[in-house]
């Protein structure tokens, strides 16, 4: 008469198992399109973010300052721009490299970590704007030692209106 027992005690069981399986897994599947969805926002928001300033190298070549001091004028006058547009825009620091890689003029060109005089040609951000591209960088800061998103551009002589 047992065995009359163990047969729906074992059905039983198998259907709370498969249930079990069947509700795990749809869970499971929910979760994952949930946190798939949130990524997806997560990613677009930083992406976001990481475009808003990606302009500014660009804006700054043309800046006449800049000119100036990559034609060997006084950096002082930079120094003080950049560290005006750094606190405008929310950076935490501008600067102005030579070709070589030395960094020539700084926003925190006051403060004790500056990065002026220090040498980035190293950095991938500074080959790619060698090469003539927007060098974009996120990695941990040489001097500082945070981490951080770099952009580059190679500032360009400017061009009289009538080459084009």
């Amino acid at each position: 008469m047992r065995a009359i027992y163990l047969i729906p005690l074992a059905a039983i069981l198998a259907l709370a198992a498969g249930l079990h399986m069947a509700s795990f897994a749809y869970f499971k599947s929910q979760e994952i399109a949930k946190a798939a969805a949130r990524l997806t926002l997560y990613r677009s928001t930083l992406e976001t973010e990481l475009r808003h300033f990606a302009h500014l190298p660009f804006l700054l070549s043309l800046d006449p300052v800049v000119a100036n001091a990559t034609a060997g004028g006084p950096p002082a006058v930079l120094d003080a721009r950049l560290a005006r547009i750094a606190q405008s825009a929310g950076l935490d620091a501008i600067y102005l490299m030579d070709d070589t890689g030395l960094t020539i003029a700084a926003s925190n060109a006051q403060s004790p970590g500056s990065f002026k005089g220090q040498n980035y040609g190293y950095r991938p951000y500074f080959q790619a704007a060698q090469q003539g591209e927007l060098g974009e960088f996120y990695g941990i800061g040489a001097t500082t030692g945070i981490p951080g998103y770099f952009y580059a551009l190679a500032v360009q002589p400017p061009q009289s209106l009538t080459e084009k």
